[in-house]
């Protein structure tokens, strides 16, 4: 493409983009003015009458549980949050509803997600597969820990990961698979740890967007080797 080629288009696009906007503010500002010959009254903005005429507000953010709390927090001798009483207390709620052999906190769901990722001994070119839909803290580890993410793909209907292709990308690099439970709804977990022991690797659940969820009756988080959660 020479110069003259690449002007003319990017005219072309800038002109056309202009009628395109020309013609729907126009489209706009008609219908605009065909429902105030109707209604016989101007928009507010235009010194018309407001339809919503009560002001909204605010109430407050924090009451009197929060203050409780922090008067409890603020007379402890330390402030040394992983191994304070209210760690203590959310691990035991944590326990009733996730029953597995050991919780421990941390400062983020992407830490939790680098800290299982280091546990499972991920290391320098090492593959973990994974969901291309997710949020970047789901691969910040595995990309921390010189690893390579490999991204399957989701199953129609689900947007997780569609476990025949998952198994399409094991190689003898592939170390752990992280099952992303997105929006709540849970992955097949069943088959993907079958999968996982099959191929002996590490089945990592991301049950950031999707606390409180069972799969077949049981709390997502007990099925693989490791759950990270964020709350």
């Amino acid at each position: 493409m020479n110069e003259r080629d690449s002007m003319s288009r990017r005219r072309f696009v800038v002109g056309a983009s202009g009628l395109a906007l020309a013609g729907a503010t126009g489209a706009a500002a008609a219908q605009t003015a065909n429902k105030t010959n109707k209604k016989g009254s101007k928009l507010a903005i235009d010194g018309g009458a407001k339809t919503v005429k009560a002001k909204c507000s605010a109430k407050p953010r924090w009451g009197e549980p929060e203050r409780k709390q922090l008067e409890a927090m603020l007379k402890q001798n330390s402030l040394f949050y992983w191994r304070g009483p209210q760690t203590k207390l959310l691990k035991e709620r944590f326990h009733e509803f996730c029953p597995v052999k050991y919780v421990q906190t941390c400062s983020s769901g992407t830490a939790a997600l680098h800290i299982a990722v280091a546990a499972a001994g991920i290391g320098l070119g090492d593959e973990v597969i994974t969901a291309p839909v997710t949020d970047i803290g789901t691969v910040i580890g595995v990309l921390y820990q010189q690893a390579v993410p490999v991204f399957a793909d989701l199953g129609k209907g689900t947007h997780n990961l569609d476990v025949s292709d998952v198994e399409r990308r094991i190689t003898p690099k592939t170390k752990a698979i992280i099952a992303v439970h997105l929006t709540g709804n849970p992955c097949d977990l069943d088959a993907l740890k079958a999968l996982a022991d099959r191929h002996n690797l590490v089945l990592i659940e991301d049950c950031a967007q999707a606390w409180g969820a069972k799969y077949r009756g049981r709390p997502i988080g007990t099925v693989g080797h490791i759950a990270c959660f964020s709350l």
